[in-house]
């Protein structure tokens, strides 16, 4: 064997080991998340941030579930006291939704994002989070006025799982709710 023969083996190596790794990653990147079947699997988290009163800063918290099931609620805090009688509103989207969102996590990468999306270029906004949960563990992305395009696209995708109408009036009832229960 000659330096030339030594020299067409090296590159036939690397040839298939640029292959065997492109197979790899396509493998990776490809990969089915396993999402939670029993509790939620998406849940949005919005709160504004900045100077306002105190009773303005509570969590719209949205809950998706795998058999359609959606939550529109908020939780206590250490500043509100809000209970379990709270406003909320429950409603049931179609399988279509279901998967057309899990696949929105899937495409955009969401598992494999970074967690902390902030833009610390503002001091008031809002924080927007979504928390993933699979069958074996669970991940939280977001941050303060994230403004990641991928991120953004499901966030946006499962607050439009709430009507609109219910939506607002949720939030005129919440509010109500808490500013009866936290006088100033």
């Amino acid at each position: 064997m000659n330096c030339y023969d030594i020299e067409k083996v090296g590159i036939i190596i690397n040839k298939i080991s640029l292959l065997l790794l492109t197979i790899l990653l396509l493998l990776v990147g490809c990969q089915k998340l396993d999402f939670e079947r029993e509790g939620p699997f998406a849940v949005y988290t919005y709160y504004i941030l900045g100077p306002d009163d105190y009773r303005n800063f509570y969590q719209t918290v949205i809950s998706v579930y795998d058999d359609g099931q959606v939550l529109l609620t908020t939780k206590e805090n250490d500043d509100l006291q809000i209970g379990p009688d709270a406003p909320r509103v429950e409603t049931k989207v179609n399988r279509e939704q279901i998967v057309e969102l899990q696949q929105l996590i899937e495409t955009n990468k969401l598992w494999q994002s970074e967690e902390d999306l902030s833009d610390y270029d503002s001091v008031d906004g809002a924080s927007q989070y979504i928390t993933i949960h699979l069958t074996d563990e669970s991940k939280t992305i977001g941050g303060q006025n994230p403004n990641d395009e991928s991120f953004l696209k499901v966030f946006n995708y499962i607050h439009h799982l709430i009507d609109p109408d219910e939506f607002s009036a949720w939030h005129d009832d919440i509010r109500e709710y808490i500013y009866e229960r936290n006088p100033d």
